[in-house]
């Protein structure tokens, strides 16, 4: 792995300074497993969000469509596919009117 020489230039208060430099916590290589572990976290953190999310939004399609076969759900799509490719036309031709 390439490696990046970094200077970071930090103000803490007294005690928080003296609490990390006797954990050790000041050398370069706790300070990017620190690091690593807060990137882990926020992906993991976001993960969760978009979990949430996608189950939201598979409830109420359930709760609009019911459960669809693979070949209902297509169908389903390319209906709204041809809908929305029926509006940028009816656009494009206003527009050019």
């Amino acid at each position: 792995m390439t490696t990046v020489d970094l200077n970071v230039k930090l103000q803490l208060p007294e005690d928080v300074e003296r609490k990390a430099r006797e954990a050790g916590l000041f050398t370069g290589e706790k300070i990017g497993e620190l690091i690593t572990a807060e990137i882990e976290r926020q992906r993991k953190e976001a993960a969760a969000r978009l979990t949430v999310i996608t189950d939201q939004l598979q409830a109420n399609f359930r709760a609009e469509y019911g459960d669809l076969t693979d070949e209902e759900a297509q169908a389903l799509i390319d209906q709204w596919i041809d809908e929305a490719d029926e509006e940028i036309l009816q656009q494009d031709n206003t527009s050019s009117q």
